[in-house]
């Protein structure tokens, strides 16, 4: 009788660990996210801001620069991309414009157009 009791309290703790190592790694496998490279959060903002801005005037595809790329803080994958167009209502003279694009994780979860306009809520900064 004692040597169940000693193998019953080797046994446990064993599964115990065993349990929780199992969640553990189900956990872990069902937080882990996707590693978006610059170049696929670059792809992400731009396609957002043509969505967004860039075509809903004539001729401002062509002028589309990236002019700057900004890391926001440690640890985070924050990245602001910063965009200039030109863009021509009714065939006047072309209008610069300028919109910083934010991305986290394949999203973009900030839009300023020219820092008066949110692309996102579509309202006044």
């Amino acid at each position: 009788m004692v040597g169940a009791r000693l193998f019953v309290a080797i046994v446990v703790p064993g599964l115990a660990a065993l349990s929780r190592a199992g969640s553990e790694s189900a956990n872990t496998a069902r937080t882990a996210t996707k590693q978006y490279t610059l170049e696929e959060s670059k792809s992400i903002a731009e396609a957002f801001l043509v969505e967004k801005a860039v075509t809903t005037y004539i001729g401002t595809r062509e002028s589309l620069k990236l002019v700057s790329v900004a890391a926001l803080a440690d640890r985070s994958r924050k990245l602001a991309f910063t965009f200039e167009y030109d863009s021509r209502e009714n065939e006047s003279e072309a209008i610069p414009h300028r919109a910083v694009i934010v991305t986290e994780q394949g999203k973009v979860i900030s839009a300023a157009l020219d820092g008066k306009w949110d692309m996102l809520r579509q309202k006044k900064l």
